[in-house]
């Protein structure tokens, strides 16, 4: 999650990476809701590493690492780069 706590990154089979927002909620006072999906990549995503400092997700698969930036727009996280694992 980023330091703030306000967006989780979960990692999974489906070769996606998820991301959640908190949100308010009027029911249950918070919740988390899926805001984007990042990927896919080759094969399932083993593991995460967030660099909230330089605000990048790095993405690890089976023979690659994907990088994704926020963009200072702020609108969703794009792909940056993709580097192949030998």
């Amino acid at each position: 999650s980023n330091p703030d706590g306000s967006t989780l990154f979960c990692g999974a089979g489906d070769r996606q990476v998820a991301v959640w927002n908190r949100q308010q909620d009027d029911v249950s006072g918070k919740s988390l809701v899926k805001s984007q999906s990042l990927g896919p990549h080759t094969g399932w995503v083993k593991d995460l590493e967030v660099d909230a400092q330089h605000q990048l997700v790095h993405s690890i698969g089976c023979n690659c690492i994907e990088t994704w930036c926020w963009p200072p727009s702020g609108e969703e996280w794009v792909h940056k780069r993709k580097t192949t694992i030998e």
